[in-house]
């Protein structure tokens, strides 16, 4: 069945859903990663050319609070509310066995409707109503969550950073920032069922449809800004930011309901439908699963640490670095994600929905014959093995030839005065990106089989890897490197950490399950690639020192040269 037909069909409470076949579900990933790449390219590609329009008439300053700050404040609640939750309920397949002894056929209340939309007005079937019930929890968390966090911030800037020159409109700002986490949380029920039913390419559309908006809301409003401001401080930028946030949350939002309003058959099937529900079973009744919510709890735990992991440079960063570096730190990391978002990002996200569906399956099987044990492993090995090459040779190219080119791309888009700046510290983020890219395979993959007593063991772990990484982006950033390679050491040495944890936890599951890990000849690129990769930095780094001197637009075009000579002979290598 076509994954972007099937909310009707697979919303029948009369029939047990099947277990779909691992080539299926393997079909339905790689259909996943091409829709999914398409989002990331375009968001990524918009995104970009917004950047390109909008940095020359904003400070470093003002993009560090909106990249750092006011990031770090909509990231939190978003993270802290539903983080958790997704993960928990994208495992509900594998879990299914938990809640499925008893069907639950709840009945709507219909008058005088023939029998044709009758059965349009059935609840979701089991495990879909659960699945709505507990994902309605999001956005219960949120609501109260915004307004204790953005409080905080604010007070925060009042009365901790009084020597800072408040930018103009903050306080709307950040008001406006909560406003649009709060209206994201609430598309999350229809997030969610959309991501269980593998509708990717409705995913894409959306969120295609929001980023498009959102850009071009920036766009207008820095724009005006720069024009009423006639060359000094652009007044308006913060606030153009926030609502293109708002503008995002509604677009995303608006995008679901039209689809999901459409497809149940109209605006009073689709809200008679998707409801909180109390699910009644013979053993007892409820409104959530208890032993998924309970998961979710668990997984919240984690949730915070982790984001503790993956935003401490945000946390951290405002105590210690002025809102300048702020703005080449965040920069960096705009133009340094574009590979990572494109290339990386989809696998991993096709990865976190595929794998505990193909688990499920290969648990399935070997209930009815536990002969087939190992057999069941083949395939979550096999795209284990083919996610960790793909990784390694994309991160292998940017490591190669986007050290050498940064500073040659960041003057010309953006000219001399980001440059000097931006073009070295976007190298450093080069040698980080395959460290990201590989740890976030792996976290995937554990998210989809880390038992309940692991996750509190990792929590742990987390906290000790949030101390470490840490203290060291502190002490690298004043003393070792510069300010902003200094937090990129200390961001690779927090992967490397988890990465090393998750390596422990994948290597015993397999065992466990009759099988290996993929051993290092199934993940690295073939001999002749290798050594290809290794000739070409050599190579680039002479012409480097060739031209080190030259000012020149020409040299710096021409060196250019070599380089795509050589990204033509590698990629026919591979």
């Amino acid at each position: 069945m076509d994954p972007e037909k099937g909310p009707r069909a697979k919303s029948s409470s009369h029939s047990d859903p099947k277990l779909e076949s691992d080539d299926d579900l393997v079909s339905k990933g790689i259909s996943g990663i091409r829709y999914l790449v398409g989002l990331q390219l375009f968001s990524r590609l918009i995104t970009f050319v917004m950047n390109q329009l909008v940095l020359r008439s904003i400070s470093p300053s003002t993009l560090g609070i909106v990249e750092i700050q006011l990031e770090l404040l909509l990231s939190t609640i978003l993270f802290l509310s539903r983080e958790g939750f997704r993960v928990a309920l994208l495992r509900l397949k594998a879990t299914e066995s938990v809640a499925s002894d008893t069907k639950s056929h709840i009945t709507q209340k219909t008058e005088n409707r023939g029998s044709t939309e009758s059965q349009q007005h059935k609840t979701l079937a089991l495990p879909e109503q659960e699945v709505f019930n507990i994902s309605i929890v999001p956005v219960l968390i949120g609501i109260p969550l915004t307004l204790a966090v953005s409080t905080g911030y604010y007070l925060n800037q009042l009365w901790y950073n009084p020597d800072q020159d408040q930018p103009p409109l903050f306080g709307l700002t950040i008001t406006l920032y909560g406003l649009a986490a709060t209206l994201e949380l609430i598309s999350e029920p229809l997030y969610i069922l959309s991501q269980n039913r593998m509708l990717f390419k409705l995913r894409a559309q959306s969120e295609g449809l929001a980023i498009f908006g959102r850009c071009l809301t920036t766009l207008i409003g820095v724009k005006i800004g720069d024009m009423i401001s006639s060359g000094e401080s652009n007044t308006l930028a913060l606030v153009s930011f926030a609502l293109a946030r708002l503008t995002f949350s509604i677009a995303l939002i608006a995008t679901y309901l039209v689809y999901y309003i459409n497809a149940e058959g109209g605006w009073t099937i689709f809200k008679q439908k998707f409801q909180l529900r109390k699910i009644d079973r013979t053993s007892q009744s409820y409104y959530f699963e208890p032993s998924i919510f309970r998961l979710s709890i668990s997984f919240i735990k984690q949730s915070f640490l982790k984001h503790i992991l993956t935003e401490g440079d945000k946390i951290v960063m405002p105590w210690v670095c002025s809102r300048d570096e702020q703005g080449i730190y965040a920069a960096a990391i705009n133009y340094g994600s574009l590979p990572a978002r494109i290339l990386f990002q989809p696998l991993e996200e096709s990865c976190r929905v595929t794998l505990p569906k193909l688990l499920a399956q290969s648990s399935e099987n070997t209930k009815q014959d536990p002969t087939k044990k190992e057999k069941g492993m083949d395939v979550p090995r096999r795209l284990l093995a083919v996610c960790f090459k793909l990784h390694i040779l994309f991160g292998s190219t940017i490591i190669v030839f986007g050290t050498q080119y940064s500073e040659i791309l960041i003057s010309v888009l953006l000219g001399k005065s980001w440059s000097t700046r931006l073009g070295p510290a976007l190298a450093a983020y080069c040698y980080y990106i395959p460290i990201m890219g590989i740890n976030g395979i792996m976290e995937s993959y554990v998210s989809a089989i880390i038992t309940k007593d692991e996750v509190s063991t990792m929590n742990k772990m987390m906290i000790l890897f949030s101390a470490i990484y840490l203290s060291a982006a502190v002490v690298l950033s004043g003393n070792y490197f510069s300010g902003v390679s200094g937090w990129l050491a200390a961001n690779s040495l927090n992967m490397i950490l988890r990465i090393s944890w998750c390596y422990r936890l994948m290597r015993r599951f397999f065992a466990s399950n009759g099988s290996t890990f993929p051993p290092l000849a199934e993940i690295l690129p073939t001999k002749v690639v290798s050594i290809l990769f290794v000739i070409i930095s050599i190579a680039l780094q002479w012409i480097d020192g060739f031209f080190q001197n030259s000012e020149s637009l020409i040299d710096k075009l021409t060196r250019l040269v070599p380089g795509a000579i050589f990204f033509v002979i590698l990629m026919a290598a591979m």
